[in-house]
């Protein structure tokens, strides 16, 4: 079950990053609008294989972001939270008594905070960039990349909640 979920979650986030990704490379110029265009109707012969390599990359493209997301809010905030707590000696010998001793409960509640932080983390980053992105785009995108920017604040709210109760 676990697996699944993560795999889940991770593709997810690869998705977001990969519509993101296309459409500031559409917006910058990287990817012709005019070639795209031509090749959607060959496409059709070819949707499966296109298919899997989509999710290969969006798989891909989801495991970076859990990483970078990891990395730069581990970096700006979690560390001053979790040692706010207690020392990083004392979290890993927590942590590592819980997963040994604690009942199921306990390891699936402490797995459901992890999964619920690695989600608002992503979200943070993800619905930052798609908020840009679609001002960039300009005209009505405006409105949505607004409300994109407003969505990656309330991650932000929401992973600091949920980080600061794992400890």
């Amino acid at each position: 079950m676990a697996t699944t979920v993560i795999f889940a979650e991770i593709m997810i986030m690869g998705i977001i990053t990969l519509t993101w990704l296309l459409m500031l490379s559409l917006r910058l110029g990287l990817l012709p609008m005019n070639d795209l265009v031509n090749y959607l109707p060959m496409l059709k012969e070819w949707s499966t294989p296109v298919l899997i390599l989509a999710a290969a990359v969006a798989y891909q493209l989801g495991s970076i972001m859990n990483t970078f997301s990891f990395g730069v809010m581990d970096y700006l905030w979690g560390n001053k939270i979790r040692n706010s707590i207690m020392s990083p000696y004392d979290c890993e010998t927590a942590s590592a008594t819980v997963h040994q001793v604690g009942s199921s409960e306990i390891v699936k509640g402490v797995q459901a905070h992890i999964t619920y932080s690695r989600l608002a983390r992503s979200g943070l980053f993800n619905f930052f960039f798609l908020g840009v992105t679609l001002l960039c785009l300009g005209g009505s995108y405006r409105g949505v990349g607004g409300l994109f920017l407003l969505i990656s604040a309330v991650s932000c709210v929401a992973w600091h909640t949920i980080y600061s109760l794992r400890y």
